[in-house]
């Protein structure tokens, strides 16, 4: 049993290991190996509304980059915390005259904020 949770804990940590090597890739549009403020910016700008909380691409740059050498290397981009979800107050979102369509929006941008 305790073997079976050890495997899934190890199979959720290689998924996550994946998820951020591909998501990397992604943002690191000339293939360098490195993230410069520009790419950064670039991925930000692709998000939706964020939220009031998000971090800028400087202040990305500045929490990810723990060497101070100016770009976020993969192993830095891969040691990096995840985030955590905002807090919500649920009468504030399904308060009155809140359209199903605008909560939705918003949950769906709350949820695009944390993944990024």
């Amino acid at each position: 049993m305790i073997s079976e949770v050890q495997s899934n804990m190890s199979m959720s940590s290689d998924m996550m290991l994946q998820m951020r090597e591909e998501m990397f890739a992604k943002i690191d549009l000339n293939g360098d190996g490195q993230l410069d403020q520009d790419e950064i910016q670039q991925m930000m700008n692709q998000r939706p509304a964020p939220s009031e909380h998000a971090l800028n691409a400087e202040e990305f740059l500045a929490q990810v980059d723990t060497d101070g050498d100016g770009v976020i290397s993969k192993e830095e981009f891969e040691a990096m915390e995840p985030p955590k979800p905002p807090t919500y107050n649920l009468a504030d979102i399904m308060g009155e005259g809140n359209s199903q369509e605008s909560i939705e929006s918003r949950m769906t941008g709350s949820l695009l904020d944390i993944l990024s």
